[in-house]
């Protein structure tokens, strides 16, 4: 498991920080004004998944989450790279321990004696990696 700092999720010019998840799995913390609000995880594109949450979007059936047409600046994203499994266990982990504002559905039938809080305890205990060591990352 490799957990980063907090990084904003673009930078001046509007690119993206988040780069280096593309085609990787893992949990994605959003906080607003230091504040966290969402957390979510992905088993095939964490990228797409994360990023798809600061652009306007629809789904088609349920409510949808998004920071579109706020201020960027407000938010930053923790990202910890990790194995599909992992990072489904540690998302429904952190959704229980955190109860994020932005996750109200999905703390509906969690129940903390059904999942491993294991994962949770990793995290807590994982180091922030440097991620200029990683050859794809942005910084």
């Amino acid at each position: 498991m490799i957990k980063s700092r907090l990084i904003s999720p673009y930078d001046a010019n509007g690119s993206s920080n988040l780069n280096f998840a593309t085609h990787r799995s893992g949990v994605y913390l959003i906080y607003k004004n230091g504040k966290l609000r969402y957390v979510g995880y992905s088993g095939i594109n964490l990228y797409k998944t994360c990023t798809r949450l600061f652009q306007r979007w629809t789904k088609k059936y349920g409510v949808v989450t998004t920071y579109y047409g706020q201020d960027m600046s407000a938010f930053k994203v923790r990202v910890i790279l990790c194995s599909s499994a992992r990072a489904e266990k540690l998302e429904k982990a952190l959704i229980i321990k955190y109860k994020p504002k932005d996750n109200p559905d999905k703390l509906k039938g969690y129940d903390l004696n059904r999942y491993e809080v294991n994962a949770y305890n990793e995290f807590e205990a994982a180091p922030v990696v440097n991620w200029a060591e990683l050859p794809d990352a942005p910084f």
